[in-house]
């Protein structure tokens, strides 16, 4: 076989995600993420050793690291990576990632829109086609992968309830077929609940946003969706958005410019004032405040000299930020800024692709030889997906075997 394909981390956990793409002559590593605490995050030299076996076993004479997004459980071994290894990634995933992470041999490239695919590069004989995909984090990418024989699509993290790319399934169909080999995120298999859509929370927000005269919503500036959300259902009723953060203020206009001319700009085309360290003084500022959680500080001091029944909070970030005993402990500053409001309300949706998404995108893209389930603490789950019984077939390693596909995992839960 020409092709080897081999999921070190991330087949049986969400996040710390690695997988190996090698030929005779190349090997792509695309994703080299950390594990999620509660997976437990090995001692510095653990990491810093699997890091470089991957390239010193078996080596090729072309290798590289290639990145779909920016968040960390996918990029937070990047600064081991052996020095002359090149790291591909697009201009806003480097952008998005937190400047305490120090990595070097960077090459950039710039993500599509949704409506064509990306300039194909390559690492020897491994080409690589970046496709624009709606995720929790901005300018996140597919990578449809040309290896050996094989035509292989990388999903990263996704999903189709979102505001951009929702019709990313046709897109997929109309440009990248066939594919032999599918490798999709499955986040969010085992889950019970039913989220809404991305477009669903605009009017749940604005309804929120009538009842106050000022509201702080506490989000993340990599996330440009949940910022498009805030910004229309502000509009929704009359107000805008006062920025008092400068870092996200550079956030919000760096992706107002880089989707300048595209469709996507329709919906990243925010309305907001930026007043450094500026808050609502009065009753009739009618304004919406976005917040990050680093401004825990300065809203807990200003709230301190103010009635604060004049003030809704939305908690438009990942609940289990705060409600998770752990999180609490790594990241006080969620529920510690939830807490600071007497009428605070969560507000928000997953960013990852619902059960019944992983499906259509598995129908339109009809893998000709083996589909693999990643990012996922249940990927059992794949198998209760309602699929044509020629494509349940292919899901690897549950129903057969590719000897050529390997999933390595220190923690197999079947």
């Amino acid at each position: 076989m020409s092709v080897q394909i081999i999921v070190h981390r991330g087949a049986y956990q969400i996040g710390g995600c690695i997988t190996e793409i090698r030929t005779e002559r190349s090997k792509v590593i695309v994703d080299l993420g950390q594990n999620f605490p509660y997976h437990g995050i090995p001692p510095e030299e653990v990491d810093k050793t699997r890091v470089n076996d991957l390239f010193n076993t078996e080596p090729r004479r072309y290798m590289a690291v290639v990145v779909t997004h920016a968040h960390l459980d996918h990029t937070g071994l990047l600064p081991y990576v052996p020095d002359g290894i090149p790291i591909y990634m697009s201009k806003g995933t480097k952008r998005g990632l937190p400047p305490w992470l120090k990595i070097t041999g960077l090459h950039l490239w710039t993500n599509p829109s949704q409506e064509m695919l990306g300039r194909t590069f390559w690492i020897g004989d491994i080409g690589i086609t970046p496709i624009l995909t709606s995720h929790s984090v901005f300018d996140s990418a597919m990578l449809l992968i040309t290896a050996g024989d094989k035509r292989i699509l990388h999903t990263g993290d996704y999903r189709l309830h979102g505001l951009l790319q929702n019709h990313l399934c046709s897109f997929l169909y109309k440009q990248v077929l066939p594919i032999d080999v599918l490798l999709t995120e499955g986040t969010m298999l085992g889950s019970t609940e039913r989220e809404p859509y991305e477009a669903d929370l605009v009017p749940l927000m604005a309804d929120y946003f009538r009842k106050h005269r000022s509201v702080f919503v506490l989000c993340s500036a990599a996330d440009a969706e949940r910022l498009a959300t805030i910004n229309q259902a502000a509009h929704m009723v009359g107000k805008r958005m006062l920025v008092s953060s400068e870092r996200l203020a550079k956030t919000l206009r760096y992706y107002r410019r880089v989707v300048s001319g595209r469709a996507e700009s329709e919906i990243l085309n925010y309305d907001f004032i930026y007043k450094e360290g500026c808050m609502p003084r009065q009753k009739r500022d009618n304004f919406v405040y976005p917040v990050l959680p680093e401004q825990y500080t300065a809203v807990r001091d200003f709230l301190a000299n103010t009635d604060k029944s004049n003030f809704g909070f939305i908690f438009a970030s990942w609940p289990q930020n705060y409600l998770n005993e752990l999180n609490r402990k790594l990241m006080p500053q969620f529920a510690a800024m939830r807490e600071l409001f007497d009428n605070a309300v969560d507000i928000h949706t997953t960013g990852h692709a619902l059960p019944e998404h992983v499906a259509q995108l598995i129908e339109a893209v009809q893998p000709r030889d083996a589909i693999v389930c990643l990012h996922s603490d249940t990927p059992q789950e794949i198998l209760n997906l309602e699929l044509p019984e020629h494509l349940a077939m292919r899901i690897v390693p549950f129903s057969k075997f590719v000897d050529w596909i390997t999933i390595e995992e220190d923690n197999n839960i079947l």
